[in-house]
């Protein structure tokens, strides 16, 4: 990739000419513009019409690849926090959304790379491990929401998954829930395993045991072009094999929001128990179109795209080498579709679903 001063001596002209050009001054003649233009051609010379732009507002240009998270909902908030830090830091963002595939990536960071950048985000849609075939070079890369299999090579920044499934359990475990429920995201997605854990770890710490029976994945792939159907039409018969499970689960997590609203169309529709009298219901994401509209309010993790944007903003503009992981905090969103298993027994001392008595619930100590 050639500079500004190899640019003019191909062409033939001063340095201050093709500075000129670049600044759009128009007293240059049509045979001087063509041998510019020429030249920059032959050189794979790039001008950084953002980094010109930016006079008078600092020297830093940061770019954006994405792969759907500008489409996705919600997600967009990633964008949102890396355009926060670049307009505290006086930078600018250029934005790339992608298919996926390794050469859409390779040609989006090569483009950014020839217009100066000072530094360039990687970011998907959901957490995922990819296979980069960038190298390192003297442009910093930082990952957002997607890991290497080997964290060796490029800052990285990702939700902390474990921790937010885990306070969600505890918090349900707290509120003497103890036939828990868990519904899950595919097991071939990053987070899974790992929000299985922080369920697992929850109940360990706090010395209830966890029945297997009770956690299953809540959706399928479709991977048939030939099956037409959604990720979620075995939803309502995990749903009804719970349920018909002795005890019953006095509590049912799912893999994201957008579960958990069908599941009270099913729960409470079809089913026809209340929440969180007879049954308390958590999601994941706070996915807040969904969570704030739903009647009683969803309880849910926050999945925390705007914070991962700003840390990997700042890690980008910092020019921060260091290849190491850096998990924001995913914290509950409390709201009225969860309640304490006592706050909801009946005057009888039974539960609303018959599985516990009011003797034998035993409050744990935080």
């Amino acid at each position: 990739m050639g500079s500004i001063k190899e640019v003019a001596q191909y062409a033939g002209v001063s340095v201050r000419t093709v500075s000129r050009y670049l600044n759009g001054y128009e007293g240059i003649s049509r045979k001087t513009r063509d041998k510019i233009e020429s030249a920059m051609a032959t050189l794979q010379f790039a001008p950084s019409a953002a980094a010109q732009s930016l006079r008078g507002r600092g020297d830093a240009v940061i770019g954006l690849v994405t792969e759907s998270v500008t489409t996705t909902p919600y997600a967009y908030e990633l964008v949102s926090g890396v355009q926060h830090v670049c307009n505290e830091n006086q930078a600018m963002l250029l934005i790339s959304e992608i298919s996926g595939s390794d050469e859409s990536i390779t040609r989006a960071v090569q483009d950014f790379r020839r217009h100066r950048c000072s530094a360039i985000l990687y970011a998907t849609n959901h957490r995922k491990q990819v296979a980069l075939p960038i190298e390192v070079n003297d442009t910093p890369l930082v990952l957002v929401n997607c890991h290497e299999e080997q964290f060796d090579r490029f800052p990285t920044v990702l939700p902390n998954d474990e921790q937010g499934a885990y306070l969600l359990t505890r918090e349900l475990l707290l509120r003497n829930h103890r036939h828990i429920a868990f519904l899950t995201l595919s097991a071939g997605i990053a987070a899974t395993q790992i929000r299985n854990s922080g369920f697992r770890r929850a109940h360990v710490e706090l010395g209830v045991t966890a029945d297997p029976r009770y956690t299953r994945v809540g959706v399928i792939d479709h991977d048939d072009e030939q099956i037409i159907g959604t990720e979620f039409d075995e939803l309502e018969r995990h749903i009804d094999e719970l349920m018909a499970l002795s005890p019953q689960p006095t509590a049912i997590m799912f893999g994201n929001d957008k579960m958990a609203m069908r599941a009270y169309m099913i729960v409470r529709g079809r089913l026809g128990y209340q929440i969180p009298q007879d049954v308390s219901v958590a999601g994941y994401d706070n996915y807040e179109l969904i969570a704030e509209n739903l009647v009683p309010g969803l309880t849910t993790v926050n999945l925390p795209y705007r914070d991962m944007g700003s840390k990997g903003a700042q890690l980008a503009i910092d020019a921060n080498r260091d290849p190491r992981r850096y998990l924001v905090d995913s914290i509950p969103v409390i709201r009225g579709s969860v309640a304490a298993l006592d706050e909801i027994v009946s005057e009888s001392g039974v539960s609303a679903l018959g599985s516990a008595t009011s003797g034998n619930v035993v409050p744990i100590q935080s």
